[in-house]
């Protein structure tokens, strides 16, 4: 046990509003916690002259399953890093870092109010701008300015040192790559999706493609990631659009941001489909569309500065890769803990249709050729194969 992990002690508002008081002038402070995440204690503190800021604690286990889950504290340094090397690399894309309490694992950082994330814009049925084309932004600048096939040996190695395979790492291992092809006692099954998910679990097909997934997000040491890119990672601020939950960063696959955004761009447009709202679910599909077009012209230039071979070589290996971890993510979040809240905020019976749908388009990419192609990895994905 580290010295920060024996001094440790959780926040209360209290604690929170003392801390906050270091960073925030005033006179008096109020703190409240309003974190629906699964891993974190968030809280808002307020000063009566009117501004606020966010105390972000890490918690030493999964708060979505409870102690008996353990987690390291030190992913709370993993994530600061993340977002202070990201600030350098990418400035405005996360929120300002105003300190950091070691012992705690609590950081203090901006609060992006009265932003919102895109997840909960895309559950609302809201239009949301230019959020496609600046997180493709995001994620072609990391390619470009960290990945191994662009950087020399010496630089790349520096990242992978900094950024490595972190605990993290093992819960992303457990809950998307794993648990959702075992009878894992964490997995939440909707009863009408048992059946389905039980042949699932026994085809050899799947199992082995879902290996073969997760050796890639184990051993391809290619580029600078985010780590959980989901919707609920991306905020709609007055200031521009920000990346949010750095925890997971590491040095990794250079698909895996695509992927998870791809999968939780699919479950919004499912659920969208599901209810009713054509007209959101077709926006939906546009903002896939943008995302991959925006992302392929910023890559572009790469072709120019390290050649035609290399160029092609990277996007086929971004594409090949995204396609399976998009795959797998969207089984997690129908089988696995952390369920998709797009659809888990749907009537029960037309949660367990969108489940059923987001399990079908998960296997029907899972199992297609890594030659597809993202465009018609998202139509598979968000029709299961079928003629629409």
């Amino acid at each position: 046990m580290s010295q920060a992990e024996q001094q440790y002690e959780v926040l209360t508002a209290v604690a929170a509003s003392e801390l906050a008081s270091k960073y925030l002038s005033g006179h008096s402070y109020s703190a409240r916690e309003f974190g629906d995440g699964n891993l974190n204690l968030v809280f808002r503190v307020t000063a009566d002259s009117g501004r606020s800021l966010i105390i972000k604690q890490a918690l030493p286990y999964l708060r979505a399953a409870g102690e008996a889950w353990p987690l390291t504290i030190e992913r709370a340094r993993i994530e600061v890093d993340a977002l202070r090397e990201m600030a350098a690399l990418i400035p405005g894309s996360v929120p300002l870092i105003f300190g950091f309490d070691d012992f705690r694992a609590a950081m203090v950082m901006e609060d992006l109010s009265p932003g919102t994330t895109w997840r909960s814009e895309l559950i609302s049925g809201n239009a949301t701008g230019t959020l496609p084309e600046d997180i493709a932004g995001f994620v072609a600048a990391l390619i470009q300015r960290t990945a191994s096939m662009l950087h020399d040996e010496s630089t790349v190695t520096s990242w992978r040192e900094r950024f490595p395979y972190s605990p993290l790492c093992s819960v992303t291992e457990q809950l998307v790559f794993s648990d959702p092809f075992t009878q894992a006692a964490s997995n939440v099954v909707l009863p009408e999706l048992a059946q389905q998910v039980a042949m699932m679990q026994q085809d050899p097909n799947v199992q082995a493609a879902a290996h073969s997934a997760l050796e890639t997000f184990r051993t391809s040491k290619e580029c600078l990631l985010h780590g959980d890119l989901h919707t609920g990672s991306v905020m709609s601020t007055p200031w521009g659009t920000r990346l949010i939950d750095l925890e997971f960063s590491f040095y990794g696959p250079i698909g895996f941001d695509t992927g998870l955004l791809m999968a939780n761009l699919a479950l919004a447009r499912i659920s969208n489909g599901v209810r009713g709202d054509h007209a959101h679910a077709a926006r939906i599909d546009s903002y896939a569309h943008r995302y991959w077009h925006r992302l392929q012209a910023d890559l572009a230039p790469i072709r120019a500065s390290h050649g035609a071979d290399v160029h092609l070589a990277l996007l086929s290996r971004l594409q090949g890769q995204a396609q399976e971890f998009m795959a797998v993510e969207m089984i997690r979040r129908v089988v696995s803990l952390a369920r998709a809240q797009d659809i888990e905020t749907l009537a029960r019976g037309l949660a367990a249709e969108a489940s059923a749908q987001a399990l079908e388009g998960g296997l029907a990419i899972l199992l297609a050729s890594r030659e597809t192609g993202l465009p018609e990895a998202w139509r598979l994905a968000t029709t299961g194969g079928r003629v629409v």
